[in-house]
Formats: C-alpha cells, sequence, structure tokens
C-alpha cells in the first residue's frame, strides 16, 4: 500500500483538532473552598465543538505562574494551516506559541501575541504532522480559560496504490518482475531459491511525502534470508530498501540500506528484534516506512524501529514495491 501526505485545498477549512485526543499540563479541578468540580473543566472540553463547555486551569500568575502546555493527538497525518484559539470572558492570555511534533522533536510553528478574545492565526511552519503542541506562556493576566481550540488543515493520507493480491491477475499490475513469484489463496510470494526476486511498480509523480507499508509472511526459509519493501527509487539499481532478515545462527534483525548503482549501504539497524508473530501459515509482520523529504521514519507492525535522515530528497517518478 502507498499512501500521499498531499493535499486537496477544496476540504479547507477542516477543524481536525475536533474531538481529538488532548493532554493538559494544567485543569482545573476543584473550587477554592475544595470542592470537587469532576471533568466539568477538563481539557477535552476544548476540542468539543461547543462553546457551552470550557477548558479552564487552575494556575497562579506573577512570580509563581507557569507556562501550560496543550497536547493534540490527530489521530494521523494532517497539513495544518490555521488556528483560532476562543478564550472566554477575557483576553488572559497574552503570549503563546505552537509546535508541531517531527520525529521526536518539538518544532516551533508559530510564536504570537494575543490582543483579542478570539486569537487567530497562520501557522508559519504548514508541516505535515501527527501532533500540536500549544504553550501558553507564564505572562497571562488571570488563570487561562477556553471555550474552544480550533486547528484548520487536511487529511494527508491517500490511497496512491494498494494491492490485496486476490487473484493472479493482480501480478499484471506489476510493470517488471525479476525472479520467481507467484499469486495464491490471496498472497503473493517470493522466490524459494536463493537469488534476490525484485517485484516492480512504476507510478509517476509521486509527492515529496508518502509512507509505503506491506504485510509480509516469512515461510520456508531459515538462514540467511530476507523479504522487504523498497521505495525511493530512480531505477532498478538505485532504492532505499526496508528488511527483516533471518541470520544465519538464526537471529533477527530489521535494516535499512541505501542501494547505489547496484551496491548496497546500511543505513540504520535493530539487532537483535524479535516482531514477527508466530501463525500456522508462518511468521508475519507488518513493514512499512514513513518518507518526509529527507527523513525515513520505518516501522514493525506499528511499532517505531528508528529514523534516518539522508543529504537530500528521496523524491522519485518511480516505486519499486517488494523484494525478497
Amino acid at each position: 500500500k502507498l499512501l500521499a501526505q498531499e493535499l486537496d485545498p477544496s476540504l479547507i477549512p477542516y477543524n481536525i483538532a475536533l474531538g481529538k485526543k488532548v493532554e493538559a499540563s494544567n485543569t482545573y479541578t476543584k473550587t477554592a473552598a475544595g470542592a470537587d468540580v469532576g471533568d466539568t473543566y477538563s481539557a477535552s472540553k476544548a476540542v468539543d465543538g461547543s462553546t457551552n463547555t470550557r477548558w479552564a486551569t487552575s494556575v497562579k500568575t506573577g512570580d509563581n505562574a507557569e507556562d501550560i502546555t496543550y497536547v493534540i493527538d490527530l489521530d494521523g497525518w494532517y497539513k495544518i494551516d490555521n488556528f483560532e484559539i476562543k478564550q472566554y470572558n477575557n483576553d488572559r492570555i497574552q503570549s503563546y506559541e505552537w509546535y508541531y511534533l517531527d520525529g521526536t522533536e518539538w518544532k516551533t510553528c508559530f510564536s504570537g501575541t494575543a490582543s483579542a478574545l478570539n486569537i487567530k492565526g497562520t501557522f508559519s511552519e504548514k508541516a505535515v504532522t501527527e501532533k500540536l503542541k500549544l504553550c501558553i506562556k507564564k505572562d497571562y493576566t488571570q488563570a487561562p480559560t477556553i471555550w474552544e481550540i480550533e486547528v484548520y488543515g487536511l487529511a494527508a493520507s491517500d490511497i496512491i496504490y494498494e494491492n490485496d493480491f486476490e487473484n493472479v491477475e493482480k501480478l499484471s499490475e506489476f510493470n517488471k518482475k525479476t525472479g520467481t513469484w507467484s499469486v495464491a489463496d490471496g498472497k503473493l510470494n517470493g522466490g524459494t531459491d536463493n537469488s534476490t526476486s525484485l517485484l516492480i511498480k512504476y507510478l509517476d509523480n509521486l509527492p515529496e511525502n508518502y509512507e509505503v507499508s506491506a504485510d509480509i509472511t516469512h515461510t520456508g526459509k531459515t538462514a540467511d534470508s530476507s523479504e522487504g519493501i523498497v521505495f525511493g527509487a530512480t531505477d532498478e539499481t538505485n532504492f532505499y530498501h526496508l528488511r527483516v532478515a533471518i541470520r544465519s545462527g538464526g537471529g533477527q534483525l530489521i535494516q535499512l540500506f541505501q542501494w547505489k548503482d547496484g551496491s548496497a549501504t546500511e543505513l540504520a539497524k535493530v539487532e537483535p528484534f524479535t516482531w514477527y508473530e508466530e501463525t500456522e501459515n508462518g511468521k508475519t509482520c507488518t513493514l512499512t516506512a514513513k518518507i518526509q523529504g529527507k527523513k525515513i521514519t520505518c516501522y514493525a507492525n506499528g511499532e517505531e524501529l528508528f529514523t534516518y535522515t539522508i543529504n537530500g530528497t528521496i523524491y522519485s517518478q518511480r516505486f519499486l514495491d517488494l523484494i525478497d
């Protein structure tokens, strides 16, 4: 499966924060008299789409003030565009910053000062991300409380190509095959000898940001064997290759390679790493590579393994699909 992180401008405005999971560093939970208010002013109230509910904080001002953070889990890849913060009662917020998550690093995408009850802005960095963080600086005039936090952007995951190999005709969608490939029982089967087999699918005008994944089952082979996915190719000898391998001693590892003119260089690996799930049909897993410009983030069964940044942009008009 190949997913694009491209955008359809006709979909804006779309509040991508609505109903999402959130986490705040401070929430108003008790009155001054000590009475419990439950979740009346919980962080989720700022993304529930209602101006009859609000998120409230209990921070102090002056020398005892503290920055307040509010993290929004977008539950998917989105390209951010603009935002609106609807304050309750009066303009308590004075200065604030927005951050987007880039791998494991929070990067600034807006810094501003508030001059109105409703705060609006356009992100200076219109990044594709899975999480956002609002930081309200400690120069607020009173404990901040907010009706709604709205973030506008576009979903960034559209399927460019998908193949379930439900029948042998599905192989005809590929432009070139090397080695031995077959389809049976809804599965693509690679070669059983010791040679390398490539299954190639050419796609025009790939976006700069995309994701490629494949469900893989390991059967029959035990030692010095591997299978994986290939992406960012310019031709059949120049591409990136994410694979799981089994060494002659039986140990498993996962590796990221760059192939250049037919020669491979290992870029990153995790060893030992056991992530196959044993089934009656063999050992299975899902390999995924997320490409964002110069960055490759690799996953096995949804677990992030590592991120590698190259000198250049991983972008191509051709795509090599599977390698065995």
